[in-house]
């Protein structure tokens, strides 16, 4: 339970620092005089790293153990905001980005598969983990904006490295709780991905299910803010919708346990989840508009918050523990793309058809993953032998 614990406060302290940095990135480099496409630029180059490089970050996890990998993505969070600090830049500012995110997703991946090995309730060990990491992602922007209000950009900079340091501390003292890589994992040969996702259909499931949700999300974090702007509604009326999102997401996430046992199923879990995505992102923009933001934010809060930790149950429970860090890279790829899919999509589809249709067309992927989920839901509610 303390290996947990500290795994959690890991969890929150990361997903603090990459709150705090994708803003801030974006702020300093307008503030230097940066245009608007090298701002884009910018922050984009922080996500691309990433992308490209989390499965590859989850095979080494499986390789060398978790232990060593939290380990260096603390210490690159720690040491991504130095540059910066020296000499601002907006070629510092790019690297404090790229590096951030690379540290981000090599702790996150590493931490995920610590949790998956630390409790026998995954469901109740993913629950709080994803809590505390919706936490910080919530605590960084706030932090942000103190610090910069306070102390201008050098006090954007001192906020990270705070939350970094903390972080840092947090894998340091994890890292003698967890244990090396095994025998097995240092002995074993190339990890067959593929070969993971065919053995058995569950694993797909949970890994585009999750891509689902985030293609809502995506599209929630980017195009909420503008569409509601335009229609005229006040900037703190815009900032607690999107709150509400959040707010839910950490709400029902340790109660996800609880949820599989009042229903008895976890695909009817992972179904009803994903639907509320769908249902969320899709209707947001018809008649009295606030009022139906308002709640489908809430109903996107509590169908991500549910399916985010169910489908890193699912994926660990039908892939074979040697194999954990790699699949869960894939899972985290498709979610970083998943983002810029529907950031691009999105954005195409309001200047082609309006926003009530663009966003109805968005629900679609969720809602065709929770089909997916419930036709095969004596798959997904079956634990493998052995879990």
């Amino acid at each position: 339970m303390a290996r947990l614990l500290i795994l959690c406060g890991l969890g929150l302290t990361i997903a603090t620092v990459q709150a705090i940095v994708v803003p801030f990135a974006a702020l300093y480099a307008t503030g230097l005089g940066a245009a608007p496409f090298a701002v884009g630029a910018v922050v984009a180059s922080g996500f691309l790293v990433p992308l490209l490089a989390a499965v590859r970050i989850g095979k080494i996890v499986d390789r060398f153990g978790a232990r060593a990998v939290i380990t260096v993505g603390a210490a690159l969070l720690a040491l991504a905001a130095v540059p910066v600090a020296v000499a601002p830049s907006l070629g510092t500012i790019a690297a404090l980005a790229i590096v951030t995110n690379f540290g981000h997703v090599s702790a996150i991946v590493a931490s995920q598969r610590a949790v998956a090995r630390t409790v026998r309730s995954r469901e109740t060990a993913f629950g709080w983990f994803t809590t505390c990491v919706s936490i910080g992602q919530l605590i960084g922007p706030l932090a942000m904006g103190v610090a910069i209000d306070a102390f201008g950009f050098g006090g954007g900079t001192g906020a990270t490295l705070v939350a970094a340091v903390l972080a840092l501390a947090l894998a340091l003292a994890v890292r003698r709780r967890l244990p090396g890589p095994s025998r097995s994992d240092a002995t074993a040969g190339p990890v067959s991905v593929r070969g993971d996702l065919r053995a058995d259909p569950v694993a797909p499931i949970a890994i585009l299910g999750s891509g689902g949700a985030l293609f809502a999300m995506g599209a929630h974090q980017a195009f909420y803010p503008v569409v509601l702007d335009g229609m005229g509604v006040a900037a703190g009326t815009i900032g607690l919708i999107l709150a509400l999102r959040a707010a839910a997401s950490i709400a029902v996430r340790p109660f996800l346990a609880m949820f599989i046992r009042w229903t008895g199923s976890r695909a009817v879990v992972y179904g009803a989840s994903l639907a509320a995505c769908g249902i969320g992102i899709a209707i947001p923009f018809l008649p009295a508009p606030i009022a139906l933001a308002a709640g489908a934010s809430l109903l996107l809060g509590v169908g991500s918050g549910l399916a985010q930790p169910m489908s890193m149950v699912l994926l660990v429970d039908h892939v074979p523990p040697e194999h954990h860090g790699s699949l869960l890279g894939v899972r985290m790829a498709v979610n970083y793309a998943s983002i810029g899919v529907a950031t691009v999509a999105l954005g195409a589809a309001i200047a082609t058809v309006g926003p009530v249709a663009a966003f109805a067309a968005t629900g679609a992927f969720p809602a065709a993953m929770a089909a997916a989920v419930l036709r095969r839901r004596a798959q997904v509610d079956a634990v493998p032998v052995g879990r």
